[in-house]
């Protein structure tokens, strides 16, 4: 209570932070020939509607909880919050990994786990303008990754993938 809520990345600001490390190679694209850049992990979301179950159920969760009433950004909106790391190799993104299992510290006033089964039951409910930009992002490779004759593992935060 009291303290102010900062809502994650949005997807627009995730793929400026892909751009900037794509546009940053390209500039010197010799220089990044045989290079594996893994950058670190972005925390991110997607709009989801308030009448979302996923969000009923968050909302039942935090009161039933706090014993107070859920409060969310605007008094509309929540975010379903993804941790992903995208892997670039030679210049380019060959992968946007995403951490599966729910480890870092949601806000539950705001957000729910974007891999989480209830998220994923209802997705139409997520924004869908939002979804539609983000869905490319979203796509789930198999891990580990293979690059240049070598096998990859990736992990975020204890995932193992």
């Amino acid at each position: 209570p009291g303290a102010s809520y900062a809502p994650p990345l949005s997807v627009a600001d995730l793929k400026a932070a892909v751009e900037f490390f794509l546009n940053r190679m390209a500039a010197q694209p010799d220089r990044f020939e045989h290079w594996l850049l893994a950058p670190g992990s972005f925390y991110w979301g997607i709009p989801i509607a308030m009448e979302s179950p996923a969000l009923e159920q968050l909302r039942q969760y935090w009161q039933s909880t706090f014993n107070e009433e859920l409060v969310t950004e605007g008094g509309t909106t929540s975010y379903a919050v993804f941790n992903s790391m995208p892997v670039f190799f030679s210049g380019q993104m060959v992968r946007m990994h995403h951490k599966r299992l729910e480890a870092d510290f949601l806000d539950l006033r705001h957000e729910v786990w974007g891999n989480s089964p209830l998220v994923q039951d209802n997705w139409s409910k997520l924004n869908q303008t939002q979804l539609a930009v983000a869905e490319p992002l979203l796509e789930r490779p198999d891990c580990p990754l293979d690059v240049a004759g070598l096998t990859i593992g990736i992990d975020i935060c204890a995932d193992h993938c």
